[in-house]
């Protein structure tokens, strides 16, 4: 190809994008508010980032596949146990998460999540080696999670539907006791475990650029360790570009 039809190639490509950009801006539903259509129309060639912050609980479901590291304060020693000692109930804790997406379409998204947690947990004492294990504290169950994520969105007018899939890890920290014998020593134990965590959200829009959520995780699919939270977000595109349509 030489170089007066690549640049005819780019030129068309540009122009095609441009109008995609300036498409998406637009309101498609008839009876769209005067407001949404001019917010919309005058973000459309914004970059179509979203914040996100919210109040939302984590949990770790005890599990025979993870091993905890344990250590003991002001002393050399050590122990080891698997998630499981930790009894049938899900651990919980309560904090915030920070979000950031790219909306690549109005209905595809994807972004990164970062959260931590604070909250306790309580076990009938069991055994790590020679050590004898309780906990320790009002708040001695520490949670952060991290991962990637991508999902599909439904506009709905002033309403949106979301569903989304994040991938990545959490760590969890835990403030025991380990007794040898009558002898009891401040320890604490973790472990970082792989996560899978399928989302659903609903959206609030409360101006064109900022939205409410309430929304409801499934950590590994289990449902005994279901989370909930809420999120306030900012748009920088006007209702991610649609404000109602089906894909």
């Amino acid at each position: 190809m030489n170089g007066k039809a690549m640049g005819i190639a780019l030129g068309v490509i540009g122009a095609g994008m441009l109008v995609v950009r300036i498409a998406a801006a637009d309101c498609m539903d008839p009876s769209c508010p005067k407001e949404v259509s001019q917010a919309m129309a005058a973000s459309g060639t914004r970059y179509p980032l979203v914040l996100s912050v919210g109040l939302r609980s984590l949990s770790y479901e005890p599990s025979s596949r993870d091993r905890f590291d344990g250590s003991v304060q002001a002393s050399p020693a050590g122990y080891q146990f698997t998630g499981d000692a930790l009894g049938d109930s899900a651990v919980r804790t309560y904090g915030a998460e920070l979000g950031l997406d790219w909306a690549f379409t109005s209905f595809v998204y994807a972004g990164a999540a970062a959260a931590w947690g604070e909250g306790a947990w309580s076990a009938a004492p069991f055994a790590a080696g020679d050590m004898t294990i309780d906990p320790r504290a009002t708040v001695n169950a520490h949670m952060w999670l991290t991962g990637v994520r991508a999902g599909l969105r439904l506009p709905l007018g002033p309403l949106s539907l979301r569903g989304e899939l994040l991938g990545g890890a959490e760590w969890i920290s835990l403030q025991q006791y380990a007794s040898v014998g009558p002898s009891s020593m401040t320890a604490n134990a973790a472990t970082v475990t792989w996560l899978l965590e399928p989302r659903v959200a609903i959206d609030l829009w409360t101006t064109p650029f900022t939205a409410l959520s309430v929304f409801g995780t499934m950590p590994g699919f289990d449902s005994r360790a279901a989370n909930g939270g809420f999120a306030f977000a900012v748009h920088l595109r006007s209702f991610d570009g649609r404000y109602v349509g089906v894909l």
